[in-house]
């Protein structure tokens, strides 16, 4: 499972490191693992460590493609202009039905798109998931979840979390 690590004091911009963590044991609602990552900003921590944790603290997990939550890298999801050519950041995901298997309902988007530019297909460009992930690796936790999902950036915690329509 991958896991936020407060960096105290931050490292530059860095606040928050994300590595991944092996589970090892699961009781109660509680996890322990050991760190799988070596940090880059930590000092705290280091590969191979233990960790215990919660639930909550979960940003992502490893999954594979019998997991209802799995993410195909090779499918494809359809991303605004705004953030593929233009640079914006990936503030909103939506995930829609739609009726091809090469894509995987995500839509990728600002999130200030106005109601013009959504309606004009030229403005979105159909991008793999794992390409996807290698330019907004952060995504790998946000694009989870069934059709009707939709995930916000939230700044406060650095990740996506559920929103409202």
């Amino acid at each position: 499972m991958k896991l936020l690590f407060k960096v105290d004091p931050p490292a530059g911009s860095v606040e928050v490191e994300r590595m991944w963590v092996e589970v090892v044991d699961a009781r109660g609602g509680e996890y322990s693992g050991r760190l799988a990552n070596e940090p880059g900003y930590l000092t705290t921590v280091k590969q191979g460590d233990g960790i215990g944790f919660g639930p909550q603290h979960v940003a992502a997990r490893d999954t594979g493609p019998d997991d209802p939550l799995f993410t195909n890298p090779a499918k494809f999801a359809v991303v605004s202009g705004r953030v593929w050519t233009d640079g914006a950041w990936p503030g909103r995901a939506e995930r829609r039905e739609i009726p091809d298997s090469q894509f995987s309902g995500w839509f990728v988007l600002a999130g200030n798109e106005t109601e013009a530019f959504k309606s004009d297909p030229g403005n979105f460009v159909p991008i793999a998931q794992g390409v996807l992930f290698d330019r907004f690796p952060v995504l790998d936790s946000g694009l989870e979840g069934p059709t009707g999902t939709v995930m916000v950036w939230d700044e406060s915690t650095l990740e996506y979390v559920s929103a409202v329509g």
